[in-house]
């Protein structure tokens, strides 16, 4: 066993030795610029792999993370995308690009409370920040489609958020039970639910998720593992 473990441990040093062996900011630079190059040409694989080359060259350089991101969105590749805005932003957490790129990559996923969590964790950094804003505008008017029941995302939006560990907390909440109840009793409770900033607070985020949908004179509350009506 001793002799394993030494083996084990000097396969691991030597990984770390050729890793840092091959860290070379110069080429890093050049293969980031290459990846530039096919992301602007469409040619969204070879972008990725250049990237991913310039990481490995430096995997401090926080831009980088990005622009793969960026690249990985445009091939649908949206989880990869999440984990290098979220690597970026673990380097450099005022970086308002990975945050608007992660806005991008939950909006395509139908996760429209975590884009507009991610738009405007970016807009606190630069308040102007066009993409961030317009990104905030486009996922407001999906959830305003879907909270009217006017778009065919909801379902699966709740679905999504279901699996959120903050909505599934909202959910689980005794109080809030009581709260969605009464609302569906009567709906013009929410103007009073409304009032409280903690509730509102909740509410909203439901309402974002998908959860709560305003398709005919009660609200409708997407149950888990049921379809619910709109």
């Amino acid at each position: 066993p001793d002799t394993l473990a030494k083996l084990d441990a000097c396969e691991k040093e030597k990984k770390k030795m050729d890793a840092e062996a091959y860290l070379n900011p110069e080429i890093a630079a050049q293969k980031k610029d290459e990846g530039n190059t096919f992301f602007k040409a469409d040619k969204f694989p070879e972008a990725v792999a250049a990237y991913t080359e310039s990481i490995k060259r430096n995997p401090a350089e926080h831009t980088v993370y990005s622009n793969r991101a960026a690249a990985y969105i445009k091939l649908g590749a949206y989880n990869e995308a999440l984990e290098d805005c979220e690597k970026c932003l673990s380097i450099k957490p005022d970086f308002v690009r990975a945050h608007a790129r992660k806005g991008h990559a939950y909006f395509w996923t139908k996760q429209y409370h975590k884009a507009l969590q991610a738009y405007d964790e970016g807009l606190k950094y630069d308040a102007a920040n066009q993409e961030c804003l317009e990104g905030r505008g486009k996922t407001r008017a999906k959830i305003s489609e879907m909270a009217s029941g006017q778009s065919e995302d909801g379902e699966e939006a709740a679905r999504r958020a279901m699996a959120d560990p903050e909505i599934a907390a909202i959910m689980g909440d005794s109080y809030m039970q009581l709260v969605l109840g009464e609302m569906q009793k009567d709906p013009t409770r929410i103007q009073d639910y409304l009032r409280d900033p903690g509730i509102a607070e909740k509410l909203n985020k439901l309402i974002a998720a998908g959860i709560i949908r305003f398709g005919g004179q009660e609200p409708q509350q997407q149950q888990p593992g049921r379809r619910g009506g709109r």
